[in-house]
């Protein structure tokens, strides 16, 4: 799923404007850390 996709989804779902989903999606970006994707195992 890409960037515009994920927009699409964003504001269909919520109701927003594709302005107001790519904001969600620039502010959960600065704000998302690597720790967010990790499986739980140590390498």
């Amino acid at each position: 799923m890409n960037r515009d996709q994920i927009a699409g989804k964003i504001q269909k779902r919520y109701g927003v404007t594709r302005e107001e989903a790519e904001k969600q999606i620039a502010d959960w970006e600065r704000k998302a850390s690597d720790s967010w994707f990790s499986t739980g195992k140590k390498n």
